[in-house]
């Protein structure tokens, strides 16, 4: 119910992706934060092993997009709080665009990198149980994010009005 509304809320221009991406950084941020205290060491062998993985997609988008996802569903579901994962879930939809625009193509393998190594700090400060520190990372990685988005529909905006 709540994946609709928030669909719902982004199809009829109600909020933006950044808007989805704000809100989906405060649950992120508390995720990490508690994923730092409570994640079991399976949850933070799959961490590093998506990490891993995302690494080494290379030019496959997909597969990078899909190890974003995965490592942001261990995270909330580590934080050992299951509205957290019950959230994260209902935004999954209007999460998607953000993704797909967060390892778009148009970004250069340096850009790439800087999202990947954000994940990364992440997932290591996590794995070392720090907790102040997996929410100053989070925190990067969603500047990153925030202002790639905010481009990238900047960019929409231009595009559409010198075709209208």
């Amino acid at each position: 119910m709540l994946a609709q509304v928030f669909d719902y809320a982004l199809t009829t221009a109600q909020v933006s992706v950044a808007h989805v991406i704000e809100t989906r950084r405060a649950i992120e941020l508390q995720s990490a934060q508690l994923a730092a205290r409570y994640a079991t060491p399976e949850q933070r062998r799959q961490l590093r092993e998506l990490v891993v993985q995302m690494r080494s997609a290379g030019s496959d988008h997909a597969r990078r997009v899909a190890c974003d996802t995965a490592i942001h569903t261990v995270i909330a579901e580590a934080s050992g709080n299951p509205l957290n994962s019950i959230l994260l879930a209902a935004l999954r939809t209007p999460v998607e665009p953000s993704s797909r625009i967060h390892f778009d193509d148009r970004r250069s393998e340096s850009e790439l990198t800087r999202v990947i190594d954000a994940h990364e700090a992440v997932v290591d400060r996590i794995c070392a149980g720090d907790a102040m520190g997996a929410v100053s990372a989070m925190s990067y990685h969603f500047d990153i994010s925030i202002l790639h988005v905010a481009r990238h529909e900047a960019d929409e905006e231009e595009k559409a009005a010198s075709n209208g």
